[in-house]
C-alpha cells in the first residue's frame, strides 16, 4: 500500500492555515527537537523521535500525495487533526497516550502538523522478536492489555478498525497499548465507502469487510470487526506468523491481498491455519486449546456470535493475570 492519494491542491503557507479551536486546545507550546531520521515508516506516515521539555517523545507526520505524486500538505493537516482529536477522545486504559499537536514550518511545503505521543519501546511485534524465548514475557498478559484497550474504546463508541501487531505499542513498563487511529471511526458515523484506506490491513479484516471491498458495498465498522482482528493479532503473537500466511506468500503484497480476499470470501469455513501440536506456538509460546477456542469463537462468520471485548476480559483465562 502506498501513501494516501488525494486530489491535487495548492500548498498554502502556515499563515493561511486556520486550525479549528478543538485542535488549538491541544497544540503543544514550546519547541520539540525532532530528529532528522525516522524511527519508523508506515505506508501513510513518517515517525520521528524527538525531545519535549526534557522527555523523549514520538512525532508522527502523515504522508498524503496527489495523483501526480506531490505532497498534499493541506490534506495532511486535515487528516492529522481528525486522527488526533479522535485519538484524544480515546484516552484510557490500554491506549497509547496522545500529548497533542505540534506545528512547524517545513520548506518548501509550508506547515507540517505532528501527532505527538510519549516515547514507546517499539511495537509489540518488535518487542516479541527481541525477547523471543524469554520466559518473563507473558503473552496472555499482553493480550489482556489489548483487550482492556478495546473495552475502553468500545465503551466510548469507537471502532479502531486496524488492530494488528504493528499498531500495538509497548511502554517502558512492559504493557501493550493500542495506537494508530488512522482507520478509527465512531460507531455512530454509520457505513463508510470501501477503500484500501478506509479499512485496515487485509489479512486482519473480517469477512464482511472483505466482501464489501470486493463487491463495492458499504463497510459497516463494528466492535465485532475489532474482535475478529484481535483474534488475528493473538494468532500472530503465538505463531509469529501473519494470519493466512500460507496464501500466496511469495507474491507482491497487493496481489497477495487480493488472493486472501478471494479465499476468505469464497470459502466460508476459512480461518487462519491452526498450528500443529508440536509447533513452537504450543510448546514454547504457550498456546493452549482454550486460547485457540477463543480465537475460533472470535472468527465466527456471524459477527453477532463473536464475544464482546468486555466478555473476553471476564474469561477465566485472564482472571489471574496481574496488572
Amino acid at each position: 500500500m502506498s501513501a494516501r492519494i488525494t486530489s491535487p491542491v495548492s500548498h498554502p503557507q502556515a499563515s493561511e492555515h486556520r486550525l479549528p479551536p478543538s485542535a488549538l486546545a491541544h497544540l503543544l507550546a514550546g519547541l520539540i527537537a525532532i530528529s532528522k531520521n525516522t524511527s519508523r515508516v508506515t505506508p501513510d506516515s513518517d515517525v520521528f523521535p524527538g525531545e519535549y521539555e526534557g522527555n523523549k517523545v514520538i512525532c508522527k507526520r502523515l504522508r498524503v500525495r496527489t495523483p501526480a505524486g506531490q505532497r498534499n500538505a493541506t490534506a495532511e493537516v486535515t487528516w492529522a487533526i481528525n486522527e488526533g482529536l479522535l485519538w484524544f477522545y480515546c484516552q484510557g486504559p490500554g491506549v497509547l497516550s496522545f500529548l497533542g499537536f505540534y506545528i512547524r514550518e517545513e520548506a518548501p511545503f509550508g506547515m507540517a502538523l505532528y501527532l505527538v505521543s510519549p516515547h514507546e519501546a517499539g511495537t509489540m511485534l518488535e518487542h516479541l522478536r527481541l525477547y523471543k524465548g524469554n520466559s518473563r514475557i507473558s503473552l496472555v498478559s499482553l493480550v489482556k492489555d489489548v483487550v482492556e484497550g478495546l473495552v475502553s474504546l468500545h465503551e466510548k463508541g469507537v471502532i479502531h478498525g486496524d488492530i494488528r501487531g504493528c499498531n500495538i505499542f509497548m511502554n517502558d513498563a512492559g504493557h501493550a497499548m493500542i495506537g494508530e487511529f488512522g482507520c478509527a471511526r465512531l460507531s455512530s458515523d454509520g457505513p463508510i465507502s470501501p477503500s484500501r484506506h478506509s479499512i485496515g490491513a487485509i489479512p486482519y479484516q473480517p469477512p464482511e469487510h472483505l466482501d464489501a471491498l470486493l463487491n463495492d458495498k458499504l463497510v459497516i465498522p463494528s466492535a465485532s470487526a475489532d474482535i475478529y482482528s484481535l483474534a488475528c493479532l493473538i494468532y500472530e503473537m503465538y505463531t509469529g506468523l501473519s494470519p493466512f500466511h500460507e496464501i500466496s506468500p511469495h507474491r507482491l503484497p497487493s496481489i497477495r491481498a487480493c488472493h486472501i480476499m478471494e479465499a476468505i470470501t469464497t470459502d466460508k469455513s476459512r480461518i487462519p491455519l491452526k498450528p500443529k501440536e508440536g509447533d513452537l506456538a504450543y510448546h514454547e509460546n504457550g498456546l493452549t486449546n482454550e486460547i485457540w477456542a477463543l480465537m475460533e469463537e472470535s472468527w465466527d462468520r456471524n459477527s453477532q456470535n463473536r464475544p464482546s471485548a468486555s466478555a473476553i476480559r471476564g474469561r477465566p483465562l485472564f482472571t489471574y493475570v496481574s496488572d
